[in-house]
């Protein structure tokens, strides 16, 4: 017995590993919940060297949440009662209020303090809390009327001789606050005791880690390395397996090998210079970019500025690319070395284990397939590039564990599972792969000498490094807090609407995310995928010598399918995070074709399958995101879609390799080739479609801004990509009247924002033309403009040559508006791009002219350069699908729950039907910017380039002052379990909704 006992596992063996495992990961638990200071600033109106008196002027105040924690606002009841006594009958003096008066969102949602007829009026969070006579209210002598805002409500008080309580509400939330306003004159104060209000912005999430909380982390990286070095002693007492003899290949094979590793490297890199925007690139960036103001990668765009937790390990290397420099050819790098390190280990160490001597033919394929998951989808700012590296990295440890029988690569394998939950949702994959192959990873653990269970619990602990990415300087409350906040502004989407995913990339209302190179690579890998597992069955060949393993890479690439629903969102560019299991599946699949030979009625099937799905994605658009859509062709020819091409042309290249095996004296049947020809030549096709597009872009757009030419000015020095060519129509021109005969139409009244004289046609008359204006030196950066009012129909401008010839004639589309008498200018070409030797236009009434229709003479709209007008000194708020390539502007500081004021909006035009999300009511950062600042559009355009518009150029003109209050910094220790008392639950879009 005591023999057999020393030849197996001792009972005591597996104590220790247990213990540190469970230690580790009771450590992991704790991290959240470890203690975090908290910073708790105070803003204090009027400035302290300017307490009172007139020197206490109004001011924006802009808050972030839009409601602070609390607000205490303080008025001398002697301000008050001498505010009464002047104010005529009939109208109000607003002592105190934290809004403009008479904004309408101020009025449902601020605090005010006014007087009017000799009464006191206290209105808070859309509830009148005080309306009576000033004495009967108690405001006399030497008193001060205090109004207090705080979780528990909003209480009405006076203090000091005779003070009294004049409303109490419980639960009436905190009034918003966007400025701090005051109509009291120096006649109503006196020195020094004029009104106050006092505030705590809402910055709970800006925390850092207490000494306690660095402890904790500190041991618990210590446990992890110690975990990690129990598995390592664990096979160093395993009996080492032997190495298999390493054969060198052929030269061909090496040649091959090279040049596929140059074709994936270089065309990765020609793509961060070359290749077109990607959704959520600037939406990524921005918070790379503004990590340091607030500490935490927080949603500055919606959501309240809540941190992305759990999701913020690819804002994090973003910002070590950013701290380079801004321009999107750096923040793309990223990319592009995740995407070679997954090219790398999908064929110097996945591959391998899988297929046994790979055909020369598998790494050009592999190519093929990578390149086609990385090229229209992750190339970017988003964080699927990192999940598919991350992901195919946990696949190749679990694999090396499995062939050498060793449990330190499936410890690294766990620490890459958990360090994934800290990248985006779909990093979850990653988890997936180590569950889906269990099974063969299972026998390790229990030929342990720990036993099965310590083994394992040395692996969970290695994937609690979760915890400390997630909850470095974060807690639970705070993770608690946003994900809340995520979920109610939404969307979120529950698992089994993940169909709405493939209608996204199919059939969905936004193009961008169904573009044809994305829809190819995701159906095709599908099909394949199901349809090679179908074949398989149909095999007339027993296994070949060679080892190939299907089940590994179809389990893996299932698994990434169904992980995708877990997702709260559906969008289709969560598939990129399937690059490496995709691109596994496709090779795999293929070799495994060829070396068991289905029936040809299974394989006949499957090419056509994929052929039909080919050809279903080639119908679709060529619709890249915003301005790097200039210059390309948003629809493929209709031929490219046929599904017998792609057949056909696979299925010569196959008639060519029968051709060839048949003279070896080999068989003759190339069915499986058919298979894996057509599924090359779609991916191929598809990469050359790509490829051309943007050659095609960067040729069409020499002379003015292309992705390219944006990168390589990046990488010569000092550029502003976009900025540095897009102009904006900042003012407007009359154009002088030219020899001629006079316009024929009857005056009317022009607009304000014309400079030109307006007209329409006298009744009854046939046609009506205006009188020819010179258009004098072109400007590339000017636009032909009219403006047009009533129905529009029948508009047109002539341009003519200096002798009348009219040149081309331009139809004025005038978009209908729901104010029939309302002017709207129409904007028609570049002055520079009317026509070769134009002099002269002329605005015209055709004879079917829609009555009532009003126009005027054609005039210059002016156009300036971005770069020209923005400072790159202060802030510029800019629209998330349009900043990208705008690396010289600063975003704004959304930080200490404020928001910095900004005096210029770069809007796009992309989603210009709704409010920019950064101005949407409960949760955008600047949804309270319109209420105390007038904001004017100036839409702009790309200048030699064809006409069209890219958004606008906001300027923003502000109603008050900005700056004046001050900002007290403070700070508190708070567990990391629960906010502190007076904290409230945090931000909510219900909250923020008005008082009912």
């Amino acid at each position: 017995m005591l023999r057999a006992r020393a030849a197996g596992v001792l009972p005591l063996a597996g104590v220790l590993p247990l213990a540190v495992a469970v230690l580790t990961a009771l450590l992991s638990v704790l991290v959240p919940l470890a203690p975090v200071t908290v910073q708790t600033p105070e803003v204090r109106w009027p400035q302290a060297a300017a307490p009172g008196g007139p020197a206490a002027q109004s001011t924006v105040a802009l808050f972030m949440p839009y409601r602070p924690l609390d607000v205490t606002a303080e008025v001398p009841c002697r301000a008050l009662t001498e505010a009464a006594e002047r104010t005529p009958a009939g109208e109000r003096t607003v002592a105190v209020a934290t809004a403009v008066p008479g904004e309408p969102r101020g009025v449902e949602r601020a605090l005010e303090v006014a007087v009017s007829g000799g009464r006191l009026e206290v209105r808070s969070s859309g509830r009148a809390l005080v309306a009576a006579p000033l004495a009967e209210a108690g405001i006399t002598g030497g008193c001060t009327l205090r109004v207090v805002a705080d979780a528990a409500g909003t209480r009405v008080v006076t203090t000091g001789d005779g003070g009294a309580e004049l409303a109490d509400v419980p639960a009436l939330p905190v009034p918003e606050v966007t400025a701090f306003v005051s109509e009291l004159t120096g006649a109503d104060v006196a020195e020094g005791s004029g009104p106050t209000v006092v505030a705590h912005p809402d910055a709970r999430f800006e925390s850092t880690p207490t000494p306690l909380k660095l402890a904790v982390l500190g041991a618990h990286g210590l446990l992890v390395a110690a975990c990690l070095l129990l598995l390592a002693l664990s096979d160093r007492a395993a009996p080492r397996p032997s190495r298999p003899v390493r054969v060198r290949p052929a030269r061909r094979a090496r040649l091959v090998a090279a040049a596929a590793d140059l074709a994936v490297v270089g065309t990765l890199l020609g793509w961060a210079v070359a290749g077109p925007l990607q959704t959520d690139d600037f939406y990524y960036s921005l918070e790379a970019r503004t990590i340091g103001d607030a500490g935490y990668v927080g949603n500055q765009v919606r959501y309240f500025n809540v941190p992305e937790i759990p999701f913020t390990l690819q804002q994090y290397v973003l910002a070590a690319a950013a701290a380079i420099s801004p321009a999107p050819v750096v923040l793309r790098l990223p990319a592009v070395l995740a995407g070679v390190g997954t090219w790398l280990l999908l064929t110097r160490c996945v591959l391998p284990r899988l297929v046994e001597r790979p055909p020369l033919w598998a790494r050009p394929l592999a190519a093929a397939a990578l390149l086609a998951w990385f090229l229209p989808f992750a190339v970017g700012g988003r964080p699927e590039a990192l999940v598919a590296l991350v992901t195919t990295a946990t696949l190749a440890l679990v694999l090396e564990a499995l062939a050498r029988r060793r449990l330190l690569p499936l410890g690294l394998a766990a620490m890459l599972a958990g360090g994934a939950v800290a990248i985006t949702a779909s990093g979850a994959l990653a988890a997936a792969i180590g569950l889906v192959l269990a099974p063969r990873w299972w026998p390790l653990l229990r030929a342990s000498r720990y036993g099965p269970w310590a083994a394992l619990a040395l692996l969970v602990a290695c994937a609690s490094v979760a915890s400390p990415l997630v909850f470095a300087d974060a807690t639970a409350a705070a993770a608690r807090t946003a994900l809340r906040v995520h979920d109610e502004v939404g969307p979120n989407l529950s698992w089994w609407m993940e169909p709405q995913r493939y209608w996204y990339l199919t059939q969905g209302p936004d193009p961008n995310q169904r573009l044809y190179s994305r829809q190819l690579v995701v159906l095709v890998t599908a099909v394949l995928l199901v349809g090679t597992s179908v074949a398989l069955l149909r095999s007339r060949r027993p296994a070949p010598p060679q080892r190939t393993s299907w089940v590994v890479p179809a389990a893996v690439a299932l698994a990434g399918y169904a992980v995708l629903a877990i997702a709260p969102t559906k969008w289709s560019h969560h598939f990129a995070a399937l690059a490496g299991v995709g691109t596994l599946a496709v090779v795999v699949g293929c070799v495994a074709l060829v070396r068991r030979r289905p029936t040809r009625w299974a394989c006949l099937g499957l090419a056509a399958a994929v052929a039909v799905l080919a050809g279903l994605a080639l119908h679709g658009p060529d619709a890249q995101v915003e301005h790097s859509a200039y210059g390309t062709v948003p629809d493929l020819p209709g031929w490219l879609g046929l599904p017998p091409l792609w057949l056909a042309l696979g299925g010569a290249a196959a008639a060519v390799v029968a051709l060839v095996r048949r003279r070896r004296g080999e068989d003759a049947d190339a069915w499986p080739e058919l298979v894996v020809l057509t599924t090359a030549g779609v991916l191929v096709a598809s990469l050359g479609l790509q490829v051309l597009s943007v050659a095609r872009a960067t040729s069409a757009l020499r002379g003015t801004w292309s992705m390219a030419g944006s990168s390589v000015a990046a990488l010569q020095g000092d550029s502003c990509g976009f900025a540095d060519h897009a102009a904006a129509l900042t003012g407007a021109r009359a154009l002088p009247a030219a020899v001629g005969p006079a316009g024929a139409g009857e005056p009317v009244e022009a607009p304000a924002s014309a400079p030109a004289g307006a007209w329409s046609a006298p009744e009854g008359a046939p046609e009506t033309a205006g009188g020819w204006r010179e258009l004098g030196a072109p400007s590339p950066a000017d636009v032909l403009t009219v403006a047009v009012r009533g129905p529009g129909a029948g508009v047109v401008v002539d341009v003519a040559d200096a002798d009348g010839v009219v040149l081309r004639t331009l139809d004025v589309a005038a978009a209908p508006t729901a104010e029939a008498d309302e002017w709207r200018p129409v904007r028609l070409a570049p002055l520079d791009a009317l026509a070769p030797g134009a002099d002269r236009v002329r605005t015209r009434l055709l004879p079917g002219a829609t009555a009532g229709t009003a126009v005027t003479d054609p005039y210059r709209a002016t156009g300036e350069v971005l770069s020209a007008v923005l400072p790159r000194d202060e802030p510029v708020l800019v629209d998330w699908p349009i900043g990208f390539d705008l690396p010289c502007l600063q975003p704004p500081r959304v930080a200490g729950g404020m928001v910095e004021p900004v005096d210029w909006f770069v809007e796009s035009a992309t989603f210009e039907h709704a409010p920019p999300l950064t101005m949407i009511d409960g949760g955008g950062s600047y949804a309270t910017l319109p209420t105390v600042a007038t904001l004017t559009r100036h839409r702009g355009f790309l200048p030699g380039a064809p006409y069209r518009e890219w958004g606008s150029l906001v300027s923003v003109e502000y109603e008050l002052p900005r700056g004046g209050y001050e900002v007290v910094a403070g700070q508190r220790d708070v567990p990391g379990w629960r906010w502190w008392e007076g904290a409230g639950p945090g931000p909510s879009p219900q909250q923020f909704l008005p008082v009912p």
